[in-house]
């Protein structure tokens, strides 16, 4: 018999015996859309990857229990056929660890990297041989330590808070797609920061958050603010859409149509054109000419 997570939960809970699972649904509820950051910082680090690893193949590792992913994440012979493994942690699988200890993370001795995605939970993880390329997602906190002799490559977004040691010997690469994150890193080791560079307001050039083209101080001539996510060229929304109007009234050309001759394509000109008596047929190139007494007549 296979028993399902919950099912294995509720099995503990009640020492043994299967107790009940009940499920509060509220049909009101509903589920908003992805936030815009998530999709961009995955595929950051994706990109991450492939720079790293290539097309090599990755062997994803989900441990059941917390002292399997402790095991998993000690991968010295490296995984069959040059593939490389990545270990997902999350709150119920991440290994414990007493203050002032740490659990150790290490990549093959032939140089392969371990990858290691930590979704959840509070895993003080510690690079202490070979190389690690560490998402550090967790919302409750990320602890990435270093050794002598190691190498870790630490992925964050702008919101996860990132704290590590790096101690002498040992290299350590902070890599974050927003110039605005929350890293701290320290010690004697080799430290390396790659960030994205800062986007700034369209109209003065100061910081702004990404995925925003005006600050909130820069207005608009009718002193509504620039930064409505519907303006354009120096105006909020409501001016753009006037200005828009405008033009459209303001365009009010005549437009002719006539056929060519020689191709009997169909040709639109305006009226200057008609004035000048004469016409490039655009499609085959042929001169046409007219006057406005055969159009008086027509």
């Amino acid at each position: 018999m296979t028993l399902t997570q919950e099912q294995k939960n509720a099995r503990n809970k009640d020492n043994g015996q299967f107790g009940s699972i009940q499920r509060q649904e509220n049909p009101d509820v509903t589920l908003g859309a992805p936030q815009p950051e998530a999709p961009r910082v995955y595929e950051t680090f994706t990109a991450l990857l492939t720079e790293q690893i290539g097309e090599t193949e990755i062997a994803a590792v989900h441990p059941d229990t917390k002292s399997e992913a402790r095991r998993k994440l000690v991968n010295l012979r490296g995984e069959p056929g040059g593939a490389v493994r990545q270990v997902f942690l999350h709150s119920r699988n991440s290994p414990d660890s007493g203050l002032g200890e740490t659990v150790s993370v290490a990549g093959p001795k032939d140089g392969r990297p371990i990858i290691v995605n930590v979704r959840s939970g509070l895993p003080r993880l510690k690079v202490t041989s070979g190389k690690a390329i560490i998402f550090a997602d967790s919302v409750w906190g990320n602890s990435i330590d270093v050794a002598d002799g190691a190498e870790a490559i630490v992925f964050g977004n702008a919101e996860s808070k990132i704290t590590s040691r790096v101690e002498e010997g040992g290299s350590y690469t902070a890599v974050s797609p927003s110039p605005k994150n929350r890293f701290w890193v320290a010690g004697p080791g080799e430290i390396t920061r790659e960030f994205g560079a800062a986007v700034t307001c369209d109209e003065c050039d100061e910081p702004i958050e990404d995925g925003d083209a005006f600050c909130m101080d820069c207005k608009c001539s009718c002193g509504n603010t620039l930064n409505d996510g519907e303006g354009y060229d120096g105006k909020c929304g409501t001016c753009a859409d006037a200005a828009e109007d405008d033009e459209d009234e303001d365009d009010d050309t005549e437009w002719f149509e006539t056929t060519c001759p020689v191709c009997e394509e169909e040709i639109l000109f305006d009226e200057d054109e008609l004035e000048a008596g004469e016409i490039i047929c655009p499609n085959c190139g042929e001169t046409l000419e007219f006057s406005l007494e055969d159009e008086d007549e027509e």
